[in-house]
Formats: structure tokens, sequence, C-alpha cells
């Protein structure tokens, strides 16, 4: 009897170290990676997004109804921009322009009980790729920048992710990106 309460206690205890070693991964991970970002197509680029030689990010609204930290909306363009560069998109160059816009439709921060089972903030944006000369719409997504980590928490880290959906996404359709 004394032996089998010893064996559940040290596999119980076993079991139990496993998840703050998990989370404590995901910490490290998320300190690391930053934010996460996922972009869902709702309309594939209707012209050839290899035709455009610039790429320039535009105007962030926020239609949400709920409170959005100011310093979210300022620090998108720069995260964006950073995240089109890592991919090698063409920020800056010459010729044909597409602009990157968008409205932020959900924001959300994790609530203080929300760290005991790990954080889960996000934001999301319907992202639309505009010919600049033309004011065509070429194609749109739903863009979510993510963290899952209390160490990724925050308006930087959410605009970054946001940043790396969006440039994902439109590295997909580009010849020259690197994915």
């Amino acid at each position: 009897m004394k032996r089998t309460a010893i064996v559940l206690a040290s596999v119980s205890i076993v079991f139990m170290a496993g998840g703050c070693v998990s989370r404590l991964a995901k910490e490290g991970l998320g300190a690391v990676q930053g934010g996460k970002g996922r972009a869902q197509e709702t309309l594939a680029p209707t012209t050839p997004l290899g035709m455009y030689g610039n790429i320039e990010v535009g105007q962030f609204t926020n239609s949400f109804g709920g409170p959005t930290p100011g310093g979210f909306l300022g620090a998108l363009p720069g995260q964006i921009t950073a995240a089109l560069r890592d991919k090698e998109l063409p920020v800056g160059g010459s010729g044909k322009t597409l602009q990157v816009r968008g409205d932020v439709i959900y924001y959300e921060t994790a609530p203080a009980t929300g760290q005991i089972f790990g954080p889960l903030e996000e934001a999301i944006a319907n992202v639309q790729l505009v010919d600049k000369a033309s004011g065509k719409v070429v194609a749109h997504a739903c863009c979510v920048g993510r963290s899952t980590s209390t160490s990724s928490q925050g308006t930087g880290s959410k605009a970054a992710g946001l940043g790396k959906a969006i440039a994902g996404w439109i590295a997909k359709h580009s010849p020259k990106a690197t994915e």
C-alpha cells in the first residue's frame, strides 16, 4: 500500500512538472519569435503581384467597437514594413506600387486569469492590397496577429504578428519573395 502511494505520487509529480517545463519552453520560444501571424485569403489576387516593383503600407483604421491602444495603430506600419523586408519583398522600390491598407476589426488583451492557462492575445484586421495608380482592390484577406506567451504580449507583438501574416500572404503570391 505504501509502495503504491509512493509510485502514484512520483508519477503525479512527473506529469505536473511536464506542464511547467512545457510552459517554460513556450515562454522561451515566445520571447525569441515574438508575435505570430496567419492570413486567410478572401479574394485571391486578380493581377500577378510580381508586376509590382514597390509595396507601401497605407492607412490602417480601427472599426472595432472596443478599446484599441493608440500605440497599436502607430506600431503597425513599421512592423508590416519590417516583415515585408524580411521576406525580401520590394519595399521602397520603383515601378508600379501595391498599397497595403486595412481595418482592425478585433483587438483582445489577455485578462489576469488568462495567465494561469497561458495567455492568448490577438488582433484581427481585414487587409486589402490595392493598385495605387488605379485604386482598384486586387486582393483581400483577414489577418490575425497573435501572442501565445506572456513574453510576447503587448501591442508591438500583436502588430508584429499582423505584419508577419500580411508579408507571408503577399510572399505566397510573389515570385521573388523568400518564404
